[in-house]
């Protein structure tokens, strides 16, 4: 059985995490380090990556065999 563990991040979140004092910043890390430690010497832990920002992405549909792209899973940005 394999497993797929998302992390989301968006503007607000990393605006908690900066509010964040070091030291609550680095105990917040404890966990998430431990965590992925463990999984790597236990190979289970295939890889670790990080996405680009949500805003720089595009959905991709097909419809009928056309291909359509918009703006992330958002509104078009022309249409705000």
């Amino acid at each position: 059985m394999k497993f797929l563990i998302l992390i989301y991040g968006n503007p607000e979140s990393r605006d908690v995490w900066n509010q964040l004092t070091e030291e609550q910043q680095r105990e917040s890390m404890i966990g998430y380090t431990g965590l992925h430690e463990a999984l790597t010497a236990s190979g289970e832990l295939i890889v670790s990556h990080s996405l680009a920002d949500a805003v720089t992405t595009k959905q991709v549909l097909v419809r009928n065999g056309n291909v359509m792209t918009t703006d992330g899973p958002f509104a078009e940005e022309k249409d705000r």
